[in-house]
């Protein structure tokens, strides 16, 4: 018989013919032909602008025969990993690689660029004389960078030498 639909299963009527004594009978038995479910599923990724969707087909039974009805479904919005990574040295610059994701075939794919960040030599400088003894010193900083971070060396370097005595950072005469 004709193919015929009970819940998203497809069935179809086997009648089996027999006869006895000149009379001929048939029995009627449903036989499973589909289940339409078991075709429910993803396609391929693809992309519109920056974020990524796959069609989800959820088939169903319709008049014997089972039938997709296919939905847009978002998966990924490239641009929400757009960002920096962990700060890096060259030399005593400070760089960041930023990503820039964009969809691509499906695909979330990045495109780093480095990025500066900082100049750790521009932070170099002297703090204020003190005294020891009869000297004038100051405490010079020196910037570098280390995995990063500008860290800086305080080294003293001595500024004068007083001949009398040294008071508050300067000579007195």
């Amino acid at each position: 018989g004709a193919d015929y639909c009970v819940a998203d299963l497809v069935y179809a009527d086997y009648t089996d013919y027999s006869c006895s004594g000149g009379n001929c009978e048939g029995n009627t038995t449903p036989m499973y032909q589909e289940d339409c479910d078991e075709s429910d599923g993803y396609g391929s990724d693809y992309c519109v602008v920056n974020v990524v969707y796959a069609d989800y087909t959820d088939y169903s039974c319709s008049g014997g025969n089972c039938e997709g009805n296919a939905t847009s479904v978002y998966q990924e919005d490239c641009d929400e990993s757009d960002g920096y990574g962990a700060d890096y040295c060259v030399a005593d610059l400070v760089y960041a690689d930023y990503t820039d994701y964009s969809c691509s075939s499906g695909n979330c794919e990045g495109n780093a660029t480095p990025m500066y960040q900082e100049d750790c030599d521009e932070s170099d400088g002297y703090g204020p004389n003190f005294c020891d003894g009869n000297y004038v010193l100051a405490n010079y900083t020196d910037y570098s960078c280390n995995m990063g971070d500008c860290e800086g060396y305080v080294t003293p370097q001595i500024m004068d030498y007083c001949n009398i005595s040294c008071s508050n950072g300067e000579c007195v005469w």
